[in-house]
């Protein structure tokens, strides 16, 4: 029997080829290409993708697209420097440094976020103090402002509350999470007039998942932001619990949160926002075989289709090794699985993109190290 073709998105070009860097990073377009930004203490590292002509991608299997099928079957040795005289792997700082229009911000070991040029690196300006190690986001809005979001702690009768806040260029930062509740992860997409937040408030006994747009227009351009919305409100979870924003080049976005629901089964939870963010959005699943913590997940914005990639257990059993799974969102918010990438005991600081040409970038953490690889168009 033939086997079915693999999609486009899943025919391995270049890669896996592993970091000297292991940790969280991301993967900014620069004229069209690809470049991999890790954080070093504060600072921001920018490599080029490296893949070696003398060694060659391995092909990917014909009928599942796994390359390697697992990682006790031959792993890719490094293909950037000789194992023999490799160094030891240098950790990224958590979290990864992210761009938006000229600049680059990246948190440093205090939780001081710190802007520069991100051509010439120059330009160095502290525009917020967050919370150590959690996520940070930025997005571009208007001819050539930019947004940066970030969780800062705020003290309380009930002791200190993380909340997501918002800062407008050189602006005062302004709190977009409501008094009340708190929030454990932000992150930010660009729309045709505003930018989206999201944001997620992770405790134990529920997790709710709130959306509110961000635009200019407050006094003196402030920023304002919109009205908040509780778009989806899943079970307990923990300060892991982490999401990512799934928008084409035009339409509706999609907020993704993988999570327990459906009655306590684990999945990946879709929430449309088109316009105004609604409380209680009709929610589109994909289950996963069983439920696992963390559980990364990274998604496209501004090109058509949108890519997901994320982590899901290969099966139900407990233990079970984790798949790093490639698909498209529909428009419709329907998650369509192409293929897997990879086994592994664990994956974690997902990140993808797409260049100028097509070609689908993916950079992840597993048990084995950090790893970059080039899929579909060359």
């Amino acid at each position: 029997m033939k086997a079915a073709p693999i999609a486009e998105d899943c025919r391995l070009i270049k890669g896996p080829a592993r970091l000297s860097r292991t940790g969280p990073a991301s993967l900014p377009v620069v004229d069209g290409g690809v470049q991999i930004l890790f954080n070093k203490q504060g600072l921001a590292g920018l490599y080029g993708p490296a893949f070696p002509a003398l060694q060659p991608a391995p092909p990917p299997d014909p009928a599942s697209g796994l390359a390697p099928k697992r990682p006790d079957a031959p792993v890719p040795k490094n293909p950037i420097v000789p194992e023999p005289t490799r160094p030891p792997d240098e950790r990224a700082t958590w979290p990864a440094c992210v761009v938006a229009g000229r600049f680059v911000f990246c948190m440093d070991l205090q939780g001081a976020i710190h802007r520069r040029l991100f051509a010439s690196g120059e330009g160095d300006k502290i525009i917020a103090h967050g919370l150590h190690g959690t996520s940070i986001a930025a997005a571009v809005t208007g001819a050539d402002h930019t947004i940066i979001a970030y969780l800062g702690a705020q003290k309380t009768t009930e002791g200190i509350v993380a909340h997501a806040y918002a800062a407008l260029d050189d602006g005062p930062p302004v709190q977009i999470s409501e008094d009340g509740s708190g929030a454990t992860f932000v992150s930010l997409a660009p729309r045709e007039t505003d930018v989206l937040a999201m944001y997620i408030d992770a405790r134990v006994a529920l997790t709710p998942l709130h959306a509110r747009p961000l635009s200019l227009g407050g006094a003196g351009g402030a920023l304002l932001p919109g009205k908040d919305a509780v778009v989806y409100v899943a079970d307990g979870s923990d300060h892991r619990s982490m999401g990512a924003i799934a928008r084409a080049q035009h339409g509706p976005s999609f907020l993704l949160m993988p999570t327990a629901g459906e009655g306590s089964k684990f999945g990946m939870a879709a929430v449309k926002v088109d316009g105004d963010p609604k409380d209680d959005s009709p929610v589109i699943w994909s289950m996963y075989p069983n439920g696992l913590s963390p559980a990364p997940i990274a998604a496209t914005t501004g090109a058509s289709p949108v890519r997901v990639v994320r982590a899901r257990p290969v099966s139900a059993e407990p233990g079970a090794w984790r798949v790093l799974e490639l698909g498209h969102l529909e428009a419709d918010g329907v998650f369509k699985p192409l293929c897997g990438l990879l086994e592994s005991r664990s994956f974690s600081d997902i990140a993808v993109a797409v260049d100028k040409a097509g070609s689908v970038w993916i950079v992840y953490t597993s048990a084995d190290g950090t790893w970059i690889e080039q899929r579909g168009r060359s």
